[in-house]
């Protein structure tokens, strides 16, 4: 291999064992920029909802990733990231979905249901959240 290559690969965060082989991708500045941050195990843990109308979208997460509302309650989705993402119901699916959302654009459903309301970027389906909707 040239100089030029091992260069090449050494920018990307890559090295030749770790690609030819399968080794991980995971903290590759190539993958962090065609496809976002990879998903972190966290080990099943659960962030302990927190009871606010707005969920930010950062660093391709939802923050929180957890929140508490009342019926009636209006939630908006702001997207602080340069790339596109997405709130999306998943279940119960269909329920609503934000399209894709530019950078600094936001999105708004209303929760006139009791229930809890599980969500997904249909763009980056790692990233997940959970709206609790309380009578």
């Amino acid at each position: 291999m040239t100089r030029t290559r091992r260069e090449l690969l050494r920018t990307f965060g890559l090295t030749l064992g770790g690609l030819a082989l399968g080794g991980s991708l995971s903290g590759c500045a190539l993958w962090e920029s065609l496809y976002g941050k990879k998903p972190q195990d966290d080990g099943g843990a659960e962030e302990p909802p927190v009871a606010t109308q707005t969920v930010e979208i950062v660093d391709f997460e939802f923050v929180p990733a957890v929140i508490r509302v009342t019926v009636g309650t209006t939630v908006t989705w702001i997207n602080r990231d340069r790339a596109a993402h997405t709130a999306t119901s998943t279940n119960p699916s269909g329920v609503f979905d934000s399209g894709s959302l530019a950078q600094d654009e936001r999105f708004e459903f209303e929760f006139t249901a009791p229930g809890t309301y599980e969500y997904f970027c249909s763009i980056h389906p790692w990233m997940t959240g959970k709206v609790i909707v309380e009578a």
